[in-house]
């Protein structure tokens, strides 16, 4: 899979699962593996769990990991403002575990 569209797919997971944290519960980490979502989605977990605060999010995230990190959060928070409803957020989860379950099946197949 081209790496543009792993990385859109990502934020598209993450920013449904902000706006509809009980997602998180259920959605594999390995869909939000590859840094820095991995990392956003631990910070999102952390402030739905209200174990920090919005502003602590991004102080943090910038002290330890850097504005990189902090941009990737901004564009999950920014871009969660539009996804329409909990469905889109469902199936964006459920087309990115498929793309990725074919990208699994491809390199087999070429390892083969």
């Amino acid at each position: 899979m081209h790496s543009d569209t792993h990385n859109e797919m990502q934020l598209r997971v993450l920013s449904g699962m902000h706006m509809y944290p009980e997602l998180f519960k259920t959605t594999p980490q390995y869909l939000t593996g590859d840094e820095p979502w991995h990392t956003v989605r631990r910070a999102l977990e952390a402030l739905h769990a209200g174990k920090v605060d919005s502003e602590g999010v991004f102080e943090g995230m910038r002290k330890k990991y850097g504005q990189d990190y902090v941009d990737a959060l901004c564009s999950v928070i920014e871009n969660a403002a539009s996804v329409p409803r909990k469905r889109w957020a469902e199936t964006q989860i459920r087309r990115y575990n498929e793309m990725l379950d074919q990208d699994f099946e491809r390199e087999s197949d070429y390892a083969a």
